[in-house]
């Protein structure tokens, strides 16, 4: 298990009353098992990017409350998620946690 970072932008209000999503900010640290997956991708010959994937598996009583509009810190790196939250249920229906794909794309 290791720990992650979810961060999430603060709704503020600016001077003349419109709410807008300020910066990033630390919203929660959990435990999760971090594993690797790949991804299709079409070859790309301008760009040598180097692509981070990963799947988090969650593990919790009751939701985590994580968005899919959050940012993840995994291993040092802030990575987006991508596609939804995936509620994790056992064969009785009770809820064991969360599954969240999570790329980054560098270069």
């Amino acid at each position: 298990m290791e720990t992650i970072e979810v961060y999430r932008g603060l709704a503020d209000t600016d001077a003349d009353g419109n709410t807008f999503q300020s910066g990033l900010h630390l919203w929660k640290s959990m435990p999760a098992l971090v594993a690797p997956f790949q991804k299709d991708a079409a070859a790309d010959t301008d760009s040598l990017a180097v692509e981070y994937n990963c799947t988090l598996y969650i593990r919790s009583p009751e939701p985590t409350g994580i968005r899919e509009s959050d940012v993840v810190r995994v291993r040092g790196r802030m990575a987006r998620i991508e596609g939804t939250v995936a509620i994790w249920h056992d064969t009785a229906g009770r809820h064991v946690g969360e599954v969240i794909n999570v790329s980054l794309k560098e270069g």
